[in-house]
């Protein structure tokens, strides 16, 4: 069971990372080059905000070891693919989103492993997640960034296939995480019930708190409105496929996977709550639009 769980979880990451490659056009590669400030203030604000407010929740909240743990190991993660389809519909800045989902994944193999480093430090040796640096580097690289790449060189090679196979690729694929929160639920059901109040306290703290860091962040670059609402959605959205291979292929820990599934589950209503404040209770001004 366990071995067929693994090869699912594996299978379905490198699917993911796979076609964010596929989406990956040139017009992102504009974008960045254009508005450099703008892209790295998103990039790498999430990378440094989110860790220290995880860190910053679990000391401060009495939470069981899993939950500190799960709340680390998202925290660390990069930018979920579920953020791009959040911004589109809070009509922020789609290609910011994409280009910066795509390289945090790719860069997420250096950027993780330094995260794990500091939190190794700060929590102590024998931290759950102090994992080998060099071996994680290397079976992280295999998960993320090869998937990448070479769906960025088929993109190339084959633009008008991977126009076709893209959508319905990312289709199967959140599908195929849905799949796997239904089955951690499942294996983790009376765990996450006793722990409801402290999952619900822990998710919600660490996303209503990265998306207020994300929008202030903006306002303080004096971004455009769609750039901070990009901002706002791209800080507390995480990548749960990788916290869930992380934590069940390369920890072999599912319980550690629980409060990554939870945390998937909360934020969907959270951001939902986003788009519709965004798109309707606070829609972008006919004049502020055309400019």
């Amino acid at each position: 069971m366990k071995t067929v769980v693994d090869f699912g979880i594996l299978t379905l990451t490198v699917a993911l990372m796979f076609s964010v490659g596929l989406e990956l056009e040139a017009r992102h590669f504009k974008e960045l080059v254009r508005n450099k400030g703008t892209f790295l203030g998103a990039l790498i604000g999430q990378m440094v905000v989110l860790p220290v407010i995880g860190i910053l929740i679990v000391r401060a909240i009495p939470l069981p070891e899993y939950l500190r743990v799960g709340i680390l190991l998202v925290a660390a993660c990069p930018v979920g693919d579920i953020a791009n389809f959040y911004t589109m519909m809070a009509r922020g800045n789609v290609a910011l989103s994409v280009a910066v989902n795509a390289f945090s994944c790719l860069l997420s193999v250096a950027s993780m492993s330094v995260v794990f480093g500091v939190y190794a430090r700060m929590m102590g040796a024998e931290f759950a997640l102090s994992v080998p640096p060099f071996g994680f580097v290397g079976r992280l690289m295999l998960l993320v960034a090869v998937p990448i790449v070479l769906g960025m060189g088929f993109r190339v090679m084959h633009a008008g296939v991977a126009d076709m196979v893209s959508g319905s690729l990312r289709v199967l694929c959140v599908g195929g995480v849905l799949v796997l929160c239904v089955f951690v639920i499942a294996n983790r059901y009376e765990q996450l019930k006793a722990d409801w109040k402290a999952i619900w306290i822990a998710s919600f703290s660490l996303m209503v708190v990265a998306m207020a860091v994300g929008w202030a962040i903006g306002q303080i670059m004096r971004l455009k409105r769609s750039d901070s609402i990009t901002f706002a959605i791209l800080y507390p959205v995480r990548n749960i496929a990788i916290a869930t291979t992380i934590a069940v292929t390369l920890i072999g820990k599912l319980e550690y996977a629980a409060f990554a599934t939870a945390y998937f589950l909360s934020e969907a209503s959270l951001l939902l709550a986003a788009v519709v404040f965004f798109r309707y209770l606070w829609p972008v001004a006919p004049l502020a639009h055309s400019a």
